[in-house]
């Protein structure tokens, strides 16, 4: 995998747990106030990913400006299915790093120099 598509893939897990912290720490998100917060402006496409991932990411559009504000049911927790993953690592070091990312059933386990190796689990 090229360096600047591991890059931008880092971005987007950086993001979509960001968003992920907000959604279960009980308050509405929304485009602007994931604009305000961590300077994501597409939101409905971390929303989209969330819920392939399996969370019943649920939306209320407001009717005076057609905004979304996406929620959680009342106590819904990502449980065992849905491992979070360690902080992405600072790329501007220069440092090696090994990676292993789950993406719904498979997960990839990338190493120096970008060799990939997938492995299929039963979920």
């Amino acid at each position: 995998m090229p360096a600047r598509q591991l890059e931008l893939s880092l971005k987007r897990r950086r993001q979509q747990d960001a968003i992920a912290t907000d959604l279960l720490s009980g308050a509405p998100v929304d485009s602007v106030s994931a604009a305000d917060r961590h300077s994501i402006w597409r939101l409905s496409g971390i929303i989209y990913r969330l819920r392939r991932q399996g969370w019943p990411v649920i939306a209320e559009r407001d009717h005076q400006n057609g905004l979304a504000h996406y929620r959680l049911p009342q106590g819904w927790n990502p449980g065992a299915a849905t491992a979070k993953l360690a902080p992405a690592p600072d790329l501007s070091t220069g440092q090696k790093i090994n990676l292993a990312v789950q993406i719904g059933c498979q997960i990839v386990k990338l190493e120096p120099p970008a060799t990939i190796t997938v492995a299929v689990k039963a979920v």
